[in-house]
């Protein structure tokens, strides 16, 4: 094996994925393992689970509030609520959109709706406020 097919395969192990690169040409064996890609091992992603703090939903009374019971684009297609309209516990109130699939947000709680935390369109997280009740 000459010295320029060895160069090729470091630049090769140096600039892709690739943890190793083993090479056998008849009686010549060559093994190129890339210790930056092997020895540095990745940590995974961790995620809380603590609700997001809403800058609106900190000074509300928790009592009155509604929150999206999962992640994505919260929704109001189909929805005609405005301020002063009276919400039943288990009246749907929004939905959060992910991946195609539109999960509802049920009211757990009966009360007026005082006003939307957030619009339609923006991305919500488990446990937010969306919704507070008067």
């Amino acid at each position: 094996m000459n010295f320029e097919i060895i160069q090729r395969l470091i630049a090769l192990a140096e600039t892709s994925e690739l943890g190793q690169i083993e090479v056998t040409d008849g009686t010549e064996r060559i093994k190129v393992v890339n210790t930056t890609k092997t020895s540095m091992p990745i940590a995974p992603k961790t995620m809380s689970l603590a609700p997001p703090l809403g800058d609106d939903a900190n000074n509300a009374d928790e009592s009155a509030i509604i929150k999206a019971a999962s992640v994505g684009k919260f929704c109001l297609d189909g929805i005609a609520l405005t301020t002063g309209d009276i919400i039943k516990a288990g009246d749907t109130v929004g939905g959060v959109l992910a991946l195609g699939v539109l999960t509802p947000i049920i009211a757990d709680k009966s009360g007026v709706l005082h006003d939307y935390l957030v619009k339609a369109g923006d991305k919500v997280e488990w446990g937010q406020a969306v919704l507070r009740l008067a």
